[in-house]
């Protein structure tokens, strides 16, 4: 069955069509992405997205689907959205031992490393994002390390363990 990730997700803000869903699958398929119903796109990621409840259809080389959703888009109203331009940034990707990050205007509240099954693998506070993370434990493989900031975004950073 295909495997997919919910990377992230950006609400619209006073209906200026500025949402977006970020996903990244394991593998190579074919997307349908479907708006309240209706056939929208068969991008992989959504950009410009107005308020709205979404749905993927991915489909494999052998005609295997998985669905998300509904994701639902919300649009919040108001004159700015604090932290809306955080950032994060991951290094040295693929890593051996250890990664490191370089936080912007972002209040970190929360932040793990997951598999590509989404589950959890190694619990992070946010006081140990300012130095470097061990990864040395970790199997080869795909890993995201998710983030979630004081303000309700929630950011996904993916990144390859090798030994």
């Amino acid at each position: 069955m295909p495997e997919v990730i919910v990377d992230e997700i950006i609400h619209d803000v006073n209906d200026l069509g500025v949402g977006a869903i970020s996903v990244t699958p394991a593998g190579i398929y074919i997307f349908a992405w479907s708006k309240d119903g209706q056939p929208f796109s068969d991008s992989e990621d959504l950009t410009g997205l107005h308020a709205g409840s979404y749905t993927l259809v991915i489909t494999d080389a052998v005609g295997c689907t998985a669905s998300i959703g509904p994701i639902v888009i919300s649009n919040m109203v108001g004159t700015s959205e604090p932290g809306l331009t955080g950032s994060v940034r991951l290094w040295p990707n693929p890593a051996h031992s250890a990664i490191q990050l370089e936080i912007i205007d972002l209040d970190v509240i929360a932040a793990c490393i997951v598999d590509l099954r989404g589950g959890l693998v190694q619990q992070i506070q946010p006081s140990e994002l300012s130095s470097e993370i061990e990864i040395r434990q970790l199997p080869e493989g795909m890993y995201c390390l998710k983030i979630s900031a004081a303000n309700g975004r929630v950011l996904s950073l993916k990144f390859v363990k090798v030994d």
